[in-house]
């Protein structure tokens, strides 16, 4: 998902790993516990812990692919969107370091 926030036409993008992390309630912590990985075919059952669950199905997430602006978006790959995501984030911060401040504003901390 890509949109525009604020009056600066900042964009947004929500990166969200939706296949796997479903049947994680956000309270789990197991440190060993059968799960079900659905990125093999046909799909394994193992057992490993919340984090190293986690840690899985992100990085199948970041290897994957995802549309962009809605479902009649160009598909992408998930980590190049990431990379130029972080990229850009940089160049707003840099550029609000050096904007003038209005006066008693301290600016960006």
């Amino acid at each position: 998902m890509l949109a525009w926030t604020g009056s600066q036409r900042t964009p947004y993008h929500r990166f969200n790993v939706e296949k796997g992390m479903e049947k994680v309630p956000l309270d789990e912590w197991e440190t060993s516990k059968k799960r079900k990985l659905t990125e093999y075919d046909p799909p394994r059952e193992v057992k490993m812990g919340t984090i190293e669950y986690i840690q899985n199905v992100t990085n199948t997430y970041l290897g994957g692919t995802e549309r962009m602006m809605g479902d009649d978006g160009p598909v992408t790959n998930v980590r190049e969107n990431l990379q130029r995501c972080a990229q850009l984030l940089v160049r707003y911060r840099r550029a609000r370091e050096f904007r003038p401040q209005p006066m008693g504003d301290p600016g960006p901390q």
